[in-house]
This record gives C-alpha cells, sequence and structure tokens, in this order.
C-alpha cells in the first residue's frame, strides 16, 4: 500500500515539477526584461553619482584655490 502511494505522490511530484518548469520557461524573457532593465537604471545611477562626484571634486578644488588666493596660509611654503 505505501509502495502504491509512493509510486502516486512521486507522479504528482514529477507533474507539478513539470509545470513549475514551464511556468518558470514562460516567464524567462519577462524576467530577462526586468533584468535588463534594472542593469540601465544600475548604469545611470552609477554615471550619475560619478559626475556629481567630479563637480564636487571641481567645487572644492576651486574653494582650495580661492582660500590660497586670499590668505597667507601658504606665504612660507618653499618651490
Amino acid at each position: 500500500m505505501s509502495l502504491i502511494l509512493f509510486v502516486i505522490l512521486l507522479i504528482v511530484a514529477i507533474i507539478f515539477g513539470v509545470i513549475s518548469f514551464g511556468i518558470g520557461i514562460a516567464l524567462l524573457p519577462v524576467l530577462l526584461i526586468v533584468l535588463a532593465i534594472g542593469i540601465f537604471f544600475f548604469l545611470v545611477n552609477l554615471i550619475w553619482h560619478g559626475i556629481q562626484i567630479i563637480i564636487l571634486f571641481m567645487i572644492a578644488l576651486a574653494i582650495y584655490d580661492w582660500i590660497k588666493k586670499e590668505t597667507n596660509l601658504f606665504l612660507y611654503r618653499r618651490n
């Protein structure tokens, strides 16, 4: 009796596995599109923050040069 129950449960598991695999294959293009969109937004975000860091660095250098011109803190610096 338990062998028959085991075989029935095995067949049911195989059927659900095939159904699940079919659904996964059917959803694969959608998942790939979502992945592509996610990678696109990640790259845009990375580029945007890179530009922001460069701009902040340029502002910091401009402030440094302005302070260097306006003060005599660097008067005793050797060339």
